[in-house]
């Protein structure tokens, strides 16, 4: 078991590292044949370079939206969110922020 991502609050501290799986001969795995999803809103803005905006909705219920601003020559702070709905109708919710520290 490796370091805990998952902070106090609830929000994901860390979110990198390295995972391995053997399939193990998968092929008898079935699952069902999943409707395709679309993309229902979309919307993506620069106001400024170094600055930009976006965001998405898709039909299975996943959301994301993210900013960045730029806070001095070649340093940008990032933040933003995405979420899905896992399978027993419950939303399931991420936060982050990425900058110099």
């Amino acid at each position: 078991s490796g370091p805990s991502v998952w902070g106090a609050d609830g929000k994901v501290m860390m979110a990198s590292g390295r995972s391995s799986w053997d399939h193990g001969g998968a092929a008898h795995l079935h699952r069902d044949a999943q409707p395709a999803v679309e993309i229902v809103q979309q919307q993506f803005e620069m106001p400024a370079p170094g600055n930009y905006e976006y965001s998405y909705k898709t039909t299975n219920g996943i959301e994301a939206k993210e900013h960045a601003a730029l806070k001095a020559e070649d340093s940008e702070a990032v933040e933003g969110e995405y979420s899905w709905v896992g399978p027993g109708g419950e939303r399931f919710a991420v936060e982050y922020t990425a900058d110099e520290t």
